[in-house]
């Protein structure tokens, strides 16, 4: 693919990245109330009059993040594919933060779910998962460990035995990286955002239309 746009929703580096012919650029926003339409400004920044029809692919960070947040990246990326008729890569949170990490030794990486938890992943486990503060104090107490991600540096002052990453979020660059990595998209509608633990905000029978 000589064209691909990436989009980076979920945590505090929100924007675009594009790669058309291996040259690369990028365009960052801020994560506010007007998300979806700072991404679309991004998006035509970069490709400067190019029509979005003529990018080759697209990509987005799927997840796991803010719930609306991942929803209005996965969503604007699916509606960009689906309407150019091009394929979606999807591309892991963690993923895309792990990116341009080497370490030796255990690591755990943790992004801000709700207030009290975060998702984490890390050295001994790849799958994404929940933890309340109290949880992942557990994890990392008695151990040798670098820690990084926005979730984990929430607590920092409360963690001594920690080796420390400046590595907060994942950016587009990032998520861009990946997709080019993983080469091969799939049909937008097979996209869906990852979410590790339900919704908070759930609509009630009534408001559903229901008795």
């Amino acid at each position: 693919m000589s064209t691909l746009l990436a989009i980076e929703s979920a945590g505090g580096s929100p924007g675009v990245a594009l790669c058309i012919d291996g040259q690369i650029t990028e365009r960052s926003t801020p994560q506010d109330h007007n998300l979806s339409g700072n991404l679309i400004r991004c998006a035509e920044e970069l490709l400067a009059g190019k029509p979005i029809g003529e990018v080759d692919a697209f990509a987005v960070n799927a997840g796991p993040g803010g719930f609306t947040a991942i929803k209005i990246g996965v969503t604007l990326a699916k509606t960009w594919a689906h309407v150019t008729g091009k394929e979606l890569i999807a591309v892991g949170a963690f993923r895309a933060l792990l990116h341009t990490v080497d370490i030796e030794g255990d690591w755990l990486a943790a992004l801000p779910a709700r207030k009290d938890a975060v998702y984490w992943v890390a050295s001994w486990n790849s799958e994404p998962s929940l933890a309340t503060k109290e949880a992942l104090f557990d994890l990392v107490r008695n151990k040798k460990i670098a820690l990084f991600g926005a979730g984990a540096e929430r607590w920092r002052d409360e963690i001594d035995n920690a080796f420390w990453l400046d590595r907060p979020w994942p950016c587009p660059r990032d998520v861009l990286a990946v997709a080019l990595e993983v080469g091969k998209g799939e049909h937008p509608f097979g996209v869906q955002p990852v979410y590790v633990q339900s919704p908070s905000v759930t609509m009630s029978p009534k408001n559903l239309g229901g008795a």
